[in-house]
């Protein structure tokens, strides 16, 4: 048995989760668990996030979600134990906001 207490501590558990829109540059949250900060990638279809709680390393796990005729990534060079880099593109590859993304992200506090 495992309390809620200590439920956050299980690798099964995703330690940071969130739904946002990119808008032109603004990035508005509908909700989220454990981010700190959400702002603009400086490019389009990019957005730069933040953690509440650094991850123990940069090993943890990413999984994401973006509308139709879209594709979700990350951005390689900016995986940190403290933030990451999420990428939105069309399925040309242009790199274009979307409107609305989902991301949940596993690991070792």
């Amino acid at each position: 048995f495992v309390t809620p207490g200590r439920t956050h501590f299980h690798p099964g558990v995703a330690k940071v989760w969130a739904k946002w829109e990119q808008n032109g540059g603004d990035h508005d949250m509908a909700v989220e668990y454990g981010v700190n900060t959400m702002v603009d990638g400086g490019a389009a279809g990019f957005s730069d996030m933040t953690f509440d709680t650094n991850f123990s390393s940069a090993a943890y796990s990413v999984t994401g979600s973006v509308e139709a005729a879209m594709i979700f990534m990350t951005e390689a060079a900016s995986w940190a134990a403290g933030a990451i880099t999420i990428r939105s593109s069309d399925t040309a590859g242009t790199y274009t906001d979307a409107t609305h993304l989902c991301v949940a992200i596993f690991g070792d506090h």
